[in-house]
């Protein structure tokens, strides 16, 4: 099954080479279901939840609201981003401890980790990361030295799994995998089986 870049246990045929810009994009039919995989540095994250969603943003522009709230020295903000741990996002809401600052129209709290410390940075998220957990049965694991993500719809769209390499944060190759409808159970089987082919990896 496509093995320069992908290792998948279930049978597939009519694999199909899809046009793709900076990345390797292919379909195939595996137990009668169609799976669409895209290989390169942009392939679906699938239904960010709202950990997800605010850890983009952490990195895109909410960090330096964090490090001028605590009154971290400008200069080093970056160096400092990964220094900072996401350990949980929350509701407003359901935030029970003192926020870093008041912010009436802030609608989710994250709880960050920064030199042993904890911080309670409020701010307004889109609200249809609220409900991703409500339409997408979401696990995580690892697996051959990769972060996966599987993610089942419960009404019937698309579902999938991402494969990234454990420990980098930077822009890397990733593998992203998903259905066009079918079975629930078979989906979730032949996604659980799919591997990324760490020898023939595209640079």
């Amino acid at each position: 099954m496509d093995e320069n870049i992908l290792i998948l246990k279930t049978p597939c045929t009519n694999v199909k080479i899809l046009k793709g810009v900076d990345s390797v994009i292919k379909s195939m039919e595996c137990q009668g279901i169609t799976f669409n995989y895209d290989y390169g540095l942009h392939s679906s994250e699938g239904p960010l939840t709202l950990k997800e969603a605010f850890e983009k943003n952490f990195r895109g522009y909410f960090y330096n609201s964090f490090f001028e709230k605590i009154n971290f020295d400008p200069k080093v903000y970056r160096v400092f981003i990964d220094s900072v741990d996401i350990l949980e996002v929350v509701p407003k809401a359901q935030n029970t401890k003192k926020l870093l600052f008041e912010c009436s129209p802030c609608n989710a709290v994250a709880k960050l980790n920064f030199k042993n410390t904890d911080f309670y940075f409020p701010y307004t998220a889109n609200a249809d990361y609220f409900t991703t957990s409500e339409k997408y049965d979401i696990s995580y694991d690892e697996v051959d030295g990769y972060n996966r993500k599987i993610y089942i719809s419960k009404e019937g769209k698309d579902s999938g799994v991402l494969l990234v390499e454990k420990g980098k944060r930077k822009k890397q190759m990733r593998l992203s995998v998903i259905n066009e409808g079918g079975s629930t159970t078979e989906i979730r089987r032949v996604l659980e089986n799919v591997r990324l082919n760490s020898k023939k990896h595209i640079n």
